[in-house]
């Protein structure tokens, strides 16, 4: 009877060209990278590529891959931004001045409160108030 001996295969991450590797200057003197001085004991990335063979008994290998700065911009996600909304509301007292005010979120007692916020300090024609409001919207 053959004795068979099962494999187990271990899957080794596949590095790419543009993957980067935390390393490591352990060695007593200063190495150029570059145009970068790496100092004793200091980090650095680089790929596997760019670390010469002649240089890994002093450069050890720290960090395992990070993702190459493209992969990580794809990678991030947006957070959406507010709009923010501004509107014309005529100025008390007065009937041919208005404001600009915007809607804000102010704290009082301890609970949140939306009010109405003027941009504007004087009060505005309704023409100036129009533009106001067209070059915030921009």
């Amino acid at each position: 009877m053959k004795r068979t001996v099962n494999k187990v295969e271990t899957k080794e991450p596949v590095l790419k060209d543009t993957d980067k590797i935390l390393w490591k200057n352990t060695g007593g003197g200063s190495f150029r990278f570059g145009r970068k001085i790496i100092k004793p004991g200091e980090k650095f990335e680089a790929t596997e590529k760019e670390v010469s063979q002649g240089f890994r008994d002093v450069l050890k290998q720290v960090g395992g891959v990070t993702a190459s700065p493209a992969v990580k911009k794809a990678n991030e996600t947006s957070i959406p931004g507010v709009k923010s909304v501004f509107r014309l509301k005529p100025r008390a007292g007065k009937k041919e001045l208005y404001d600009v005010v915007s809607d804000a979120t102010v704290v009082k007692n301890g609970e949140k409160v939306k009010i109405e916020k003027p941009l504007n300090t004087v009060g505005l024609t309704k023409e100036k108030a129009d533009k106001l409001i067209l070059a915030l919207s921009e």
